[in-house]
This record gives structure tokens, sequence and C-alpha cells, in this order.
């Protein structure tokens, strides 16, 4: 069967993570292939002064419903042949955030789901990777005014906002039988950002 279908799911609750899993498997036969990628918007604040909840909520997007997300792909994987996922983290999941801090810890987080369960799921045919983009053209980016996206992009060798479809071409090689000998990597797709932190002047 051909053709994509959409289904209504939030990953921040279980079950319908698990009801996605199951409408996968029923209208195209399995589960061979998936792509983990929360977003949402979070204010900026210093660490000390982020509200408790406003903290839980952004570790629940954007750690605990990857999470959620890779148990059920990956117990359907692991009894059905295996397959390959690839986990969005961040540019923040390598480097930290200045006054974004729960966003950096649960892409941290990312990064470990993903090297955790490279580990324990490759003997049963299973890939997991994860691409770190940086700032992508968007709908909760693609308003930002010029003056802003200066001082964003000043970091990076290539000095302009990602286009969607310069993160979704490494996802789908990740995702393919071309990056077969590759598992547990992290791949940096940031406009050279993370060359130019971690360079010596």
């Amino acid at each position: 069967m051909s053709g994509a279908t959409s289904t209504n799911t939030d990953i921040t609750d279980e079950a319908s993570v698990a009801r996605m899993v199951e409408s996968v498997v029923e209208r195209y036969g399995s589960l061979d292939f998936a792509h983990n990628n929360a977003a949402g918007s979070i204010p900026t604040h210093e660490l000390a002064e982020y509200d408790n909840d406003l903290n839980a909520w952004a570790i629940r997007l954007y750690l605990e419903g990857p999470y959620f997300c890779l148990k059920h792909e990956l117990r359907y994987m692991k009894e059905h042949g295996g397959g390959s996922i690839v986990n969005t983290a961040s540019l923040a999941g390598l480097f930290p955030s200045p006054l974004t801090a729960p966003y950096t810890a649960a892409k941290h987080g990312v990064v470990g789901y993903t090297k955790s369960a490279a580990l324990e799921y490759g003997r049963y045919g299973i890939r997991v990777n994860a691409v770190c983009p940086g700032v992508v053209r968007t709908g909760l980016t693609k308003d930002l005014p010029e003056e802003y996206i200066g001082p964003v992009t000043a970091g990076q060798v290539i000095k302009r906002l990602a286009e969607p479809e310069e993160i979704a071409e490494p996802v789908v090689f990740l995702l393919s039988e071309a990056a077969s000998f590759m598992t547990g990597s992290i791949i940096a797709v940031d406009g050279g950002a993370s060359v130019s932190t971690t360079s010596i002047d």
C-alpha cells in the first residue's frame, strides 16, 4: 500500500503513541522505519527562573515523548525482524544553549537514549541514530526578523537558517540501507556551528 497518511498523536501520552504504532502496522502491515521529531516553543529564562510546571512540560515533550516513541517502536521492531530509527535531537544536545536549560537537558537526553538504544538493540537488527539540527526555517521560525537571524547564525559557517529539506535528507539517508553500517551515530546538521564552537582562534 502506497501513499502517506496522518494520525493525531500526543507524544506526551504513552497510550496515544502506542495507538499510533498500532495504526501504522494496521495500515501498512509493518513498521520498518521511524523518525521521532518533537517540536514546540519554550520561553527563555535563566535556569533558576524557570517555573517548575514549564520545566516539567519541556522535559515531557522533548524527552519523555521521544522515549515513549522509542519504547513502542523498539518493541515492535524487536519482535518483527529489525528496522531503523532516527531521533531528532538538536545542536543543543551537543552544546549547552543559554537560557534554555530544560530544552538543552532534554536534547542531551535524546542523544543518550539514541546511544543506549543503539547499543542494546543492534543485536536485533535495529539501527538507531540521531540528527542534531541547528535553527531550521519552520512554522516556528519562519517569521523571525532579520535582526534576530543574524545573531542566531553568527556562530555558523553557513550563515543562514536551514531549510526543512536539508534536515530531511540526512534523516532519509540514516533510515536507508545506504547507512546500513551506521548506528549510534549523532550527526550535526548545523551549518558548521559545531565546527565553529570547537575551533581554536
